[in-house]
């Protein structure tokens, strides 16, 4: 067996994202193979040295179901007399806790030689903020884009783009992380304050 196993596991994760059964399962289940059981049964529900049965039931459900989606994939088709498969590589996310451990437990015993790697994964990228379209950030941005290498002031820029204030566009340009600023730097623009009295600010734009 040849499978390359990558795992990701995450503290966040919520129970949608495997296949969790409905919250009854484990109770009918039980009482179908048992027999009924009481309301103190039903609050704590122990059995043999299980403390908490239900939850030792739907992980192991979970375990048969994750395995067997795993194995519908290439590696369960023999190439040769040796009973080898084709590489696999298989991407599951797994809860940060014990259920998780679990399952990656069950995994692995029932498919020895899988070779266990974590992987970089994120539920939720960040999201990438942009200047609105229209705003005098965005004609900003194309204002520079058409600029040859050298500077420009603050000042010659607020005529052309017709601002009624200096005030935000410093603000914007004073912070390193605005996605206006950021554009500004990704085609070579430069903000340079100005210091002292009567000085002036302006872009300087890379060759």
């Amino acid at each position: 067996m040849t499978e390359s196993f990558k795992l990701h596991k995450d503290e966040n994760i919520s129970p949608e994202e495997l296949p969790y059964r409905p919250p009854t399962w484990a109770t009918n289940v039980f009482c179908a193979l048992q027999g009924a059981q009481d309301d103190k049964w039903l609050k704590s529900p122990e059995w043999k040295h299980f403390k908490n049965v239900h939850r030792e039931m739907e992980q192991r459900q979970m375990s048969v179901s994750v395995i067997q989606a795993i194995n519908r994939i290439c590696c369960r088709h023999v190439i040769d007399a040796e009973s080898h498969c084709p590489n696999a590589n298989i991407f599951i996310v797994l809860p940060q806790d014990a259920v998780g451990d679990a399952i990656l437990d069950d995994i692995k015993v029932d498919m020895p030689g899988i070779g266990v790697k974590q992987w970089d994964f994120a539920l939720d990228a960040a999201e990438v903020k942009k200047p609105r379209t229209g705003s005098s950030h965005v004609r900003l941005i194309d204002y520079m884009a058409r600029q040859s290498a050298g500077t420009v002031s603050l000042t010659d820029i607020q005529h052309s783009l017709k601002l009624t204030s200096l005030k935000k566009l410093r603000e914007t340009l004073n912070a390193t992380d605005h996605p206006t600023t950021r554009a500004l730097a990704d085609m070579g623009v430069t903000y340079v304050a100005g210091v002292g009295r009567g000085s002036k600010s302006f872009l300087m734009k890379a060759a």
